[in-house]
């Protein structure tokens, strides 16, 4: 799924990251490259197409000396190995680190990493993936989100973000915030893509991660209110969601 990779990193960049890396493997290195002109990538090896060999994290660690912030899981896919790349990632990445999409699904095989991360952690987990986190049913996690929330952002000692309306952003100490921006139409494909990037490109800019947290969600949710304004709450596209990041951003500032 390269156009999650690409809407991740499009994000980044709206939100106002100066340089943005995409890492996927060699198969899918040359498509992603054009499908962002204003993003590097970087071809990480591959044991087969799509599956990423375990050369590659050191691959990976290179490029992470210079980077300030790093998302993982959009478009990965939910191959084993997945998982064993995302343990050896949490392990050695001393930077900020936004887990979503296919990533939160490997971290789902062995929560216990976590425990050993070097650097902060932000998951950013829809009702089903957080249903998949937990062990629970979504009918539970919708049931319970904010209790829930609460709990496993302290349990597992990461920001947590809980998406859904009125998205939740937990701190590891228990700090709680509700979200009010937003709409139906962030439902639209890619939308968590477009958060992921959000998220991460404030983190780069060095933003503290619970305030990276919040102020990607609200600007995020703001960034789709704003289009609903324009077109209506049928048929937005995610990279529209990404385009309008900026302008959101103006209206916070003139707001204050």
């Amino acid at each position: 799924m390269t156009g999650a990779l690409a809407l991740a990193a499009r994000s980044a960049l709206r939100i106002g990251s100066g340089l943005v890396q995409m890492a996927t493997g060699t198969s899918q290195a040359q498509f992603v490259d054009t499908m962002l002109q204003e993003a590097t990538t970087l071809a990480l090896n591959e044991l087969k197409p799509g599956v990423l060999d375990p050369s590659a994290l050191e691959q990976l660690r290179q490029g992470l000396s210079k980077a300030k912030a790093v998302s993982f899981g959009p478009g990965m896919g939910q191959a084993v190995e997945v998982a064993e790349f995302l343990s050896g990632l949490i392990e050695h990445c001393h930077k900020p680190l936004v887990i979503d999409a296919d990533g939160l699904n490997a971290l789902a095989f062995d929560l216990k990493v976590l425990a050993r991360a070097k650097g902060p952690i932000i998951l950013t987990p829809h009702p089903g993936e957080m249903a998949r986190l937990t062990g629970l049913t979504i009918e539970e996690v919708l049931n319970n989100r904010l209790d829930l929330a609460l709990e496993k952002a302290v349990e597992w000692k990461v920001v947590l973000v809980l998406k859904g309306q009125s998205t939740i952003v937990v701190s590891p100490d228990g700090r709680a915030f509700l979200n009010p921006t937003g709409n139906p139409i962030l439902g639209t494909a890619g939308a968590g893509d477009v958060l992921t990037g959000c998220i991460t490109g404030l983190l780069a800019q060095g933003v503290e991660p619970l305030e990276a947290a919040c102020l990607g969600v609200y600007c995020h949710g703001l960034a789709g209110d704003i289009l609903t304004e324009k077109i209506g709450v049928r048929g937005a596209l995610a990279h529209e969601v990404s385009d309008i990041l900026p302008r959101a951003m103006r209206r916070i500032q003139d707001d204050k």
